[in-house]
C-alpha cells in the first residue's frame, strides 16, 4: 500500500517507512526544516504505520508556516496526487461548506472523482464542530470525524 499524507510535513526520522516529500501551493514558501516530531502529519504517519504496513508514504505538504492554506492549495495537493501511484490519501483538513464558493466546491469534487476513478481511496476529515466540510461530504471520499 502506498499512502499520501496531505498535511504540514512529516519528521522523517520518526518514521520507518520510506518517505518522499513534495511541497505544493502555499507551502512552497515554507521556512525551516521539517523536524517537528509532534507535527500533525508525523502523528498521522505513525498511526498509519502502527495499523498497516505501507510500502511508501508521500508527504504532500500544502500548509504554510502558519499551518494554514488557501482553499486552492487543497485542490493543488489533490491534483498533484493524480500524477502519483498511490492507493490511499489521508487528508485531515477540510473547508466548511457554508459560505464556500460553488465553483470551488465543483472543482474540488471533480478532482476527488478523478482520484476515485483512478482507484484511490480518500480519507477526509469532517469538521470537529459538526459543520459540513468538503471534501469529506463527497461520495468519492470516506468521511472521518473526531468524536
Amino acid at each position: 500500500m502506498i499512502v499520501a499524507i496531505l498535511d504540514d510535513g512529516i519528521c522523517q526520522e520518526e518514521i520507518e517507512t520510506k518517505v518522499e516529500r513534495y511541497c505544493v501551493g502555499n507551502s512552497v514558501n515554507r521556512n525551516g526544516a521539517f523536524d517537528d516530531k509532534n507535527s500533525h502529519a508525523t502523528i498521522c504517519a505513525k498511526i498509519i504505520e502502527k495499523y498497516s504496513s505501507p510500502e511508501k508514504i508521500y508527504d504532500i505538504v500544502f500548509l504554510g508556516n502558519d499551518d494554514l492554506a488557501e482553499p486552492e492549495d487543497i485542490i493543488a495537493a489533490l491534483e498533484f496526487c493524480l500524477g502519483l501511484d498511490i492507493d490511499v490519501i489521508n487528508l485531515s483538513n477540510g473547508i466548511e461548506v457554508c459560505g464556500t464558493d460553488n465553483d470551488f466546491i465543483g472543482r474540488l469534487r471533480d478532482v476527488c472523482e478523478k482520484l476515485k476513478e483512478k482507484g484511490v481511496r480518500i480519507f477526509a476529515a469532517q469538521s470537529n464542530s459538526g459543520m459540513l466540510t468538503v471534501p469529506a461530504m463527497f461520495d468519492s471520499t470516506v468521511s472521518v470525524e473526531q468524536i
